[in-house]
């Protein structure tokens, strides 16, 4: 959802939102920045206390929170900031449940197979989801995408609660 997004941005910020190279240098370091370092620990030290599908969940939640402020920002610009905060926000708890994947489901064997195949899907989705995202934008405009993306985060955690709820029932 994310990577089908990016295609679409840089239209979205200088057309719908008209913003100036000021305005988005300072939501896309400062605002996404502060996001990433004020949650990391707290991502850190939350992660261990749940299942990593919950945590893998909450990630595509945040980038749907992303989404909406970002369309908000059409009618409030501070919006756009939030965003920003909250993209940082989504990127901490991602890199932490994607470094932290290969390890789990490896328990107690090797993670250099799990983390081998996240690397290749990784590369997989950056050569199709932004051309996805710039076709989608070329046939409805800049805004598809974003919401195309939204959607697809709200399937993804969708998928990921249902195996929190899986594997309870497997456990009880």
């Amino acid at each position: 959802g994310v990577m089908i997004m990016q295609p679409a941005l840089p239209e979205y910020f200088m057309q719908h939102l008209n913003l100036s190279y000021t305005e988005l240098a300072l939501a896309l370091t400062l605002c996404k920045g502060i996001g990433f370092a004020l949650t990391s620990n707290s991502w850190a030290k939350w992660m261990p206390k749940v299942n990593i599908f919950t945590s893998a969940a909450l990630v595509p939640f945040v980038m749907i929170l992303v989404a909406a402020a970002l369309m908000g920002a059409k009618l409030w610009l501070p919006s756009f900031y939030i965003a920003y905060l909250l993209y940082g926000v989504m990127q901490a708890g991602s890199e932490l449940t994607w470094h932290l994947s290969g390890l789990t489901f490896a328990d107690k064997k090797d993670s250099s197979l799990y983390t081998s195949v996240s690397v290749v899907l990784v590369g997989v989705r950056g050569l199709f989801a932004p051309s996805l995202g710039l076709w989608i934008m070329s046939l409805y405009g800049a805004i598809s995408p974003i919401v195309a993306g939204a959607l697809l985060c709200l399937g993804s955690m969708v998928m990921m609660l249902s195996q929190v709820k899986a594997r309870k029932a497997v456990s009880a």
